[in-house]
């Protein structure tokens, strides 16, 4: 892994982790309170962030198979399919199934070559945006606790 990679994972796996910390302050009488994001409650925001976790995942793994642009996104609509498709998910389930992704994560993260990185800047590319993404709701969940 290169040095550069390396740094833009690493800072991606400590809001990751900070992300899950602030989560699990809230109180469970303020999770499923709309208002923490436009109209989500947290619980909806976990949900959101979760699948989008996952999409950076298949997108790699996409990348690796050889698509050399990511997928165009409607994003509202797939943050509304996201969070409808873990709807029937308890607060406890979110977050363990947002700890399971982030493990997928770095492990994909890692298999990945410095010769696909050079090759295609669409890795590094979604890495920044999932860093600015939980940086935003991290602040968010923290205006809650």
């Amino acid at each position: 892994m290169s040095s550069t990679w390396k740094n833009l994972v690493d800072k991606l796996n400590i809001l990751q982790q900070k992300f899950i910390r602030v989560a699990q302050q809230i109180e469970q009488s303020k999770r499923n309170r709309p208002g923490v994001c436009g109209s989500w409650s947290p619980k909806q925001v976990v949900a959101h962030i979760s699948g989008w976790d996952k999409e950076v995942i298949r997108q790699f793994s996409l990348f690796q198979d050889g698509l050399e642009k990511a997928i165009e996104y409607d994003i509202d609509e797939f943050n509304k399919q996201s969070v409808k498709k873990r709807s029937h998910l308890s607060w406890e389930e979110l977050i363990a199934e947002l700890q399971q992704v982030h493990g997928q994560f770095y492990q994909k993260a890692q298999s990945i070559s410095s010769e696909e990185l050079s090759e295609n800047g669409e890795y590094k590319d979604w890495v920044e945006v999932q860093i600015e993404h939980y940086i935003h709701h991290i602040k968010q969940l923290e205006s809650w606790v």
